[in-house]
């Protein structure tokens, strides 16, 4: 195998393929970086078991000279390639990679590429595309909900349901439910959990204006887009039923500034860290002004007031995860946030005003 590339193609294309490397392996060859030429350009590919970053630099970027395959340890030749100059060129003789650039050679030793793993063969049937952009705010704005137990796997991935055109992803960790729909051109049906790692790490690699075809089969799934590929085992297990959460009923709804509520919240956390929870608490103290408050035994107590644009409906006072809030509010892309009340023991909803494709729960956790 030999080859020609610059340093900045390199780089960054190990960079994509990076954010597979784990460290923690048991499996000698996943320590190291597939590497394979064609006529197509350079493919380079990593993998930790869970998921496969596949990325390619195209013919157009690098001069091939032979056909070949290697992999080599992931930690040296990311960081020599990184600490090179522009052109580089890569040889392999015997298992073995020779690397120049300028007046700088380096060797690393290589490993059989026979023995790196297959990558899955995931069957055309079911598929769907997305721009980039679509897809980054459909993870962006439920991922953070997932949940961090282990002991149960199916609340630690995204669910992705398909009907009637519709993509509908949703996440919870029982606490708090983060849901976002997206119209989509396909008519196939379909229901899978995705694992919320596998998503932030897609969205790491996401660019916007680009197409993602996504394929699925029972047991995996895969993103390709232009510059990359990337799969993934599904979780498997059943996810909670959440159309009865979606229909949640409000007796008082309540229409703010969305920027004045996350300052306030975010305040308010400040003191709210005692508690298991981030406690903090919400009280309508008159028809045009909300009170939030929280306090601390050891530090102290925070309250203050923000004006209520619009209200329909009762009174109320209701405490929740400050936290939880926050990150739902982050995720919302108008200036005015909608948030339903339907009792101090029922679930918060939160949308952007106008955005009916996206809502988020949040269970209230009781003041003592």
């Amino acid at each position: 195998m030999e080859f020609y590339m610059k340093q900045s193609h390199g780089r960054e294309a190990l960079k994509d393929v990076g954010r597979a490397i784990s460290t923690k392996t048991t499996i000698p060859i996943l320590t190291g970086i597939f590497i394979k030429t064609s006529k197509e350009g350079v493919t380079f590919i990593a993998s930790n078991s869970n998921i496969i970053i596949e990325r390619h630099i195209p013919k157009e970027d690098v001069d091939v000279v032979e056909f070949g395959s290697i992999v080599v340890p992931s930690h040296h030749f990311i960081e020599v390639v990184k600490k090179l100059p522009d052109l580089i060129h890569i040889l392999t003789k015997d298992l073995k990679m020779y690397i120049s650039s300028d007046d700088i050679q380096t060797s690393l030793n290589g490993m059989d590429p026979e023995d790196y793993p297959k990558l899955p063969n995931i069957q055309e049937e079911a598929s769907f595309q997305f721009l980039g952009r679509d897809l980054h705010h459909l993870i962006h704005s439920t991922v953070f909900a997932v949940s961090k137990q282990e002991s149960s796997p199916a609340l630690t991935g995204v669910n992705l349901s398909i009907k009637d055109g519709v993509l509908q992803a949703a996440a919870t960790n029982s606490h708090r439910l983060a849901l976002s729909k997206l119209q989509i051109q396909d008519s196939l049906m379909g229901d899978l959990i995705v694992p919320g790692n596998t998503l932030n790490e897609l969205d790491k690699l996401l660019s916007d204006s680009e197409e993602v075809h996504v394929v699925f089969s029972d047991a995996n799934i895969s993103f390709q887009a232009q510059r990359f590929t990337l799969y993934s085992r599904l979780i498997e297990g059943k996810f909670p039923n959440v159309s009865e959460l979606i229909n949640v009923s409000s007796s008082t709804s309540l229409l703010l500034d969305r920027t004045d509520l996350m300052k306030s919240i975010d305040r308010a956390c400040l003191f709210a860290s005692d508690w298991q929870h981030y406690n903090v608490t919400m009280k309508v103290i008159s028809k045009g002004r909300l009170n939030i408050y929280s306090n601390s035994s050891e530090v102290g107590n925070i309250q203050e007031a923000i004006r209520i644009e619009k209200m329909d409906g009762d009174d109320f006072q209701i405490t929740f995860n400050g936290s939880f809030m926050m990150e739902a509010l982050k995720t919302l892309r108008n200036d005015r946030v909608k948030l339903g009340v339907g009792g101090a023991m029922r679930p918060i909803t939160i949308q952007g005003e106008g955005e009916q494709n996206q809502l988020h729960l949040i269970s209230p956790v009781r003041a003592y």
